[in-house]
C-alpha cells in the first residue's frame, strides 16, 4: 500500500512548483514567515482557516490540499 501524501507535503510541493517565497506567501496570506515555515515543516498543525487560506493562496481547493477526491453517489 502506498502511503498517502499529507497536506504538509502538498503545500511543500505547491510552493516548490510555483517558486513563491515565504515573504510573498506572507503578503498573500497575512501569516508571518515564522508561522508559514512552521506550517510547511509540519511543526504546527493546520486549522481549517489556515488550510483554506493557504489553499486559496495557491489557487487550489481545500479538497486538493487534503487529498480528497470526489466519490460517485449511487
Amino acid at each position: 500500500m502506498t502511503p498517502k501524501t499529507s497536506a504538509t507535503e502538498r503545500l511543500q510541493t505547491w510552493k516548490r512548483e510555483s517558486g513563491v517565497t515565504y515573504t510573498e506567501l506572507s503578503e498573500l496570506t497575512g501569516f508571518s514567515n515564522r508561522a508559514l515555515i512552521s506550517y510547511f515543516n509540519g511543526d504546527r498543525g493546520l486549522s481549517l482557516d489556515v488550510a483554506c487560506t493557504l489553499a486559496d493562496a495557491f489557487g487550489k481547493s481545500l479538497d486538493e490540499l487534503v487529498g480528497r477526491t470526489p466519490r460517485e453517489v449511487a
